[in-house]
Parts: C-alpha cells; sequence; structure tokens
C-alpha cells in the first residue's frame, strides 16, 4: 500500500475510486529511468516500495517537500519566474501540463491518463 498526504497526515490507502491493488503506469522520459536506477542500486526501495526515505526510513514531512520545492524553484527558473505563482507546488505541474495538452487537442480521456489526480 502506498502513502499519500491528506490534510498534512500520511494516511494508508490506494488510489482513489480503484481497487486496493491497483497501480498507475507513469510515462518518464529515459534520462530519469537512468536516474532512478541508479537511486535504486544505491540506496534500494523502502519496504513499502517507496523511492526516497528519511536516514531512518520514514516518510519525508510535507514541511520537508516544501523546503526542497522552494529550492529547485529557484534552480530552475528565471527570477521574475520565481517571483510568480509559476510551479508554486509539484501538482501545479501536472495540472499544468495537462492543460497543455488538452489545448494542444489531445483527447480528454488520453490528456487524463498520464495525469490523473488521485485526490
Amino acid at each position: 500500500m502506498q502513502l499519500y498526504r491528506l490534510g498534512g497526515t500520511f494516511d494508508d490507502r490506494g488510489l482513489k475510486h480503484r481497487e486496493g491493488d491497483i497501480v498507475r503506469p507513469v510515462p518518464i522520459p529515459p534520462e530519469l529511468v537512468a536516474i532512478l536506477r541508479e537511486h535504486l542500486d544505491a540506496f534500494g526501495a523502502a519496504e513499502d516500495g517507496r523511492l526516497f526515505v528519511t536516514s531512518g526510513g520514514q516518510s519525508f514531512s510535507g514541511s520537508a517537500y516544501a523546503q526542497v520545492w522552494k529550492r529547485a524553484r529557484v534552480l530552475a527558473l528565471t527570477p521574475d519566474q520565481v517571483e510568480s505563482p509559476l510551479a508554486a507546488r509539484p501538482y501545479d505541474l501536472r495540472h499544468a501540463a495537462v492543460s497543455l495538452w488538452l489545448n494542444a487537442g489531445v483527447h480528454a480521456p488520453e490528456a487524463a491518463l498520464p495525469g490523473t489526480a488521485s485526490t
């Protein structure tokens, strides 16, 4: 079972509106596959399958994710973009991608597959 953030705590549950053993494939570019394989070779996965855990094997807190995301935005965006709401949260990237696909003419069911929200 995977852990998902809900209201400041971690809950054991599967994907919303799906059976508990269903997984959601997420397409990623080959470069990211290579990075993730290197990470798995170096660190392995947690017992529950998570790729990234604290040194004590626990889930990262929401504030830890927020701190890393804030630093990543500064490295990846221009100063003007950092001051804007662009990609203020990781979820914003999913929303932007699906919106881009829909505006480009991708049919809604196809656009929803890789970016389907579980909340």
